[in-house]
C-alpha cells in the first residue's frame, strides 16, 4: 500500500498533467509539450491510463464539467446567501429603526415623566416654603396673641379692681353719711340747780340709704372732769333720717356741777343687730 505522502504526490502530479493536457489539447500535440508527455508517462507508470488518450480527455472534461457545475452551485449558494444577508440586513435595519423609534418614544416618555417630577418637586418646594411662611406667621400671631392675652388679663385684673373700687365707692355713697349744718351748743345755766347743754341745728344724711341716728355728746368742767356723756338712748329717741335728707334738732342734755368748759358733739349712725 502507498503511504499518504506518496498518494499526495501522485495526486499533485495528476492535476498538473491534466492541466497541461488541457492546454495543449492532447489529441494532436502530445509530442510538442515534452513536459506534459513526460508527466503523462510518469502518471501511466503510477496509475495506468486507458489505452485511448481520448478517454483521458473525456474524463478530464467530465471533471471540468463537474467542477463547472459545482462552481455554478457555489455561485447560486453565494447569491442565495447574499439575498439572505440582504434580507437579514433589511430586517435588522427595520428592527433597528423600530427599536430606535421605540427607544425615542421611551426617552420622550422618560423626559416627560422627569419634567412632571421636576414640576411636582417644584410644587412641593413651593408648598414647603408657603408652609414655613405660614408657620412663621402663625408663630408671630401666637406671640402677639399671647401678648394680647397677657395684656387682656392685666386689663381684666385692673378693671376688676376698678369695679371693686367703684362698688366700694357706690356702697360708700349709698351708706348713710351724717353731718351737721348750723349746729349750735349753749351751756344754759338759767337755773343753776338744773343746768343743761342745749344743742340746736340740722343733721344731714348725705348718703343714699336712710338710717337711724343719735347724737353723742360729751362735756367737761373747767377742771377737766366729765360733766356729762350720753349713753345709749331708747329706740324711740333715735333720729330716723332718710337718704339725702336732713332733720332739725333741738335737744337738751342736763348735767350737775359747775359750768361747762368744752364739749364734743358727734352724729352717730345706729346699727341695729
Amino acid at each position: 500500500m502507498m503511504s499518504r505522502s506518496a498518494l499526495n504526490a501522485v495526486e499533485k502530479c495528476r492535476k498538473e498533467t491534466c492541466s497541461l493536457l488541457l492546454l495543449d489539447d492532447l489529441s494532436g500535440s502530445q509530442t510538442e509539450n515534452p513536459k506534459a508527455f513526460g508527466l503523462l508517462e510518469m502518471w501511466q507508470k503510477l496509475m495506468p491510463l486507458p489505452a485511448n488518450p481520448v478517454d483521458i480527455s473525456k474524463s478530464t472534461r467530465s471533471r471540468e464539467q463537474a467542477m463547472s457545475e459545482r462552481k455554478m452551485v457555489s455561485r447560486s449558494v453565494v447569491v442565495a446567501l447574499g439575498i439572505i444577508c440582504i434580507i437579514l440586513i433589511a430586517c435588522l435595519g427595520g428592527a433597528m429603526a423600530y427599536y430606535t423609534l421605540a427607544i425615542g418614544d421611551r426617552d420622550n416618555t422618560i423626559t416627560s415623566k422627569n419634567n412632571q417630577i421636576y414640576s411636582l418637586n417644584s410644587n412641593v418646594t413651593n408648598l414647603q416654603n408657603q408652609n414655613k411662611q405660614l408657620q412663621t406667621w402663625l408663630n408671630g400671631n401666637e406671640t402677639l396673641l399671647n401678648q394680647t392675652e397677657t395684656w387682656l388679663d392685666g386689663n381684666i385684673t385692673y378693671y376688676n379692681s376698678q369695679i371693686t373700687n367703684l362698688q366700694n365707692q357706690l356702697k360708700t355713697f349709698q351708706r348713710p353719711i351724717l353731718g351737721f349744718s348750723n349746729l349750735t351748743a349753749e351751756d344754759n345755766r338759767t337755773n343753776p340747780n338744773n343746768p343743761f347743754l342745749q344743742v340746736q341745728g340740722a343733721i344731714h344724711n348725705f348718703g343714699i340709704n336712710g338710717t337711724l341716728a343719735s347724737l353723742y355728746v360729751k362735756a367737761y368742767h373747767n377742771d377737766g372732769s366729765v360733766a356729762l356723756e350720753t349713753e345709749r338712748i331708747p329706740l324711740s329717741d333715735f333720729l330716723d333720717i332718710d337718704g339725702q335728707s336732713s332733720i332739725n334738732v333741738n335737744l337738751s342734755y342736763y348735767y350737775n356741777g359747775s359750768a361747762l368748759a368744752s364739749w364734743t358733739i358727734v352724729a352717730e349712725e345706729i346699727y341695729i343687730i
